[in-house]
């Protein structure tokens, strides 16, 4: 554990999981696609969920880069029961875009079909001075094509999204491509905002830096983000020094954890502690062993956060990336909002200085520099 004060410690807060630990962990994806198989998942091969398949579009013309995800998959159990696997996992053309409509979000944004919310905004208002990339599961190849004849870079990955992940994640495969000199990741149904150009302004400015995020706050059901997962921005030539092993072989041994550790009783993502979304606790693996199926069942599981499910991406951010590049002092962090009532915000920053890491205003005038 990394002491902040003789009192108080900011990796306590949550499971925290070091770049040697992830580097390893992708080495045992044979032994976590043959437990999904043998749990009914068989589809589930890790070892696709992150490698890319095919590139349609041009290749890189501009020096910085607008990095997104386009999928169409249930992201919890009432969804993956309302929109069975032939649904979410056959063939699409840019024509059905057209026609099938947002699951989830906003009343607004089920009314509309998914190319309204998530494909017209770009191709209609495309930013000055950024390349556009997106990332599209397997069953998508037909409009990657579209998207690559209108000048999107076109990544078709070798799986298809089984849930909100691995989709949410392919985005963040860009953080390594050092043919652009700044990356920022974007969600596709939120405008191009100035956030885009201001993260670009504030990484120039602080040269060794390799991450700029938002500060958050608490929110009022008492969560706290340490990285939303998107509108932040990286410098692909320093995220190596993130993490060494890649940001791709990261993710994979994530994932891999993630699988291997679901059938144990004390699950990292702390299940136990929090229950099901019904409040019921998940059953102990001694009360489990004896049991046809050992593992959590449905409704014994968090519906969100776990893997393939909602929060996924932020999980891995928050575990992962925030930690490494912290404590590495590679973390800019942008303090737009602050509230000095607010333990966790308070705690956040504190570790930042700790660790040397820049707290900048908007206006990038320096607050802190340990």
């Amino acid at each position: 554990m990394i002491q902040l004060t003789e009192e108080r410690t900011i990796f306590a807060q949550s499971a925290w999981y070091p770049e040697n630990l992830l580097d390893g962990m992708a080495d045992l994806v044979v032994l976590a696609d043959a437990h999904l198989a043998k749990t009914g998942r068989k589809r589930w091969s890790i070892r696709n969920f992150y490698e890319v398949d095919e590139i349609f579009g041009p290749s890189p013309q501009k020096r910085r880069l607008i990095t997104s995800s386009l999928f169409y998959a249930p992201s919890n159990y009432q969804m993956m029961e309302q929109y069975p696997e032939s649904e979410y996992t056959r063939p699409l053309d840019f024509a059905d875009l057209r026609k099938i409509h947002v699951l989830r979000g906003a009343k607004r944004k089920r009314n509309q079909t998914i190319y309204e919310a998530y494909v017209r905004p770009f191709l209609e208002q495309p930013p000055e001075h950024f390349d556009i990339r997106v990332c599209l599961p397997s069953n998508m190849r037909d409009v990657g094509k579209a998207l690559g004849a209108n000048g999107i870079q076109a990544y078709v990955m070798k799986s298809p999204s089984v849930g909100f992940a691995p989709g949410s994640c392919w985005r963040y495969l860009a953080m390594d491509d050092q043919r652009y000199e700044y990356v920022y990741v974007q969600d596709l149904d939120v405008g191009m905002r100035r956030a885009v150009h201001q993260r670009w302004r504030q990484l120039r400015s602080h040269p060794k830096s390799a991450l700029a995020r938002q500060v958050h706050q608490t929110t009022n059901e008492g969560t706290f983000t340490f990285i939303l997962g998107n509108r932040f921005a990286v410098r692909p030539i320093r995220t190596h020094a993130i993490f060494n092993c890649g940001w791709q072989r990261a993710m994979v041994g994530y994932t891999t954890l993630c699988v291997l550790c679901e059938d144990r009783w004390c699950n990292f993502l702390g299940e136990p502690s929090f229950g099901s979304d019904q409040g019921d606790p998940i059953s102990t693996y001694s009360d489990r062993i004896n049991r046809k199926v050992p593992w959590p069942m449905a409704s014994e599981r968090r519906r969100r956060i776990a893997f393939p499910h909602y929060g996924f991406d932020e999980q891995f951010l928050q575990e992962c990336v925030y930690y490494e590049a912290t404590r590495k002092g590679l973390m800019l962090s942008i303090l737009e909002h602050e509230n000095p009532h607010d333990p966790m915000q308070r705690l956040d920053l504190e570790t930042q200085r700790q660790f040397g890491n820049q707290v900048v205003r908007p206006a990038k005038r320096v607050l802190s520099i340990a």
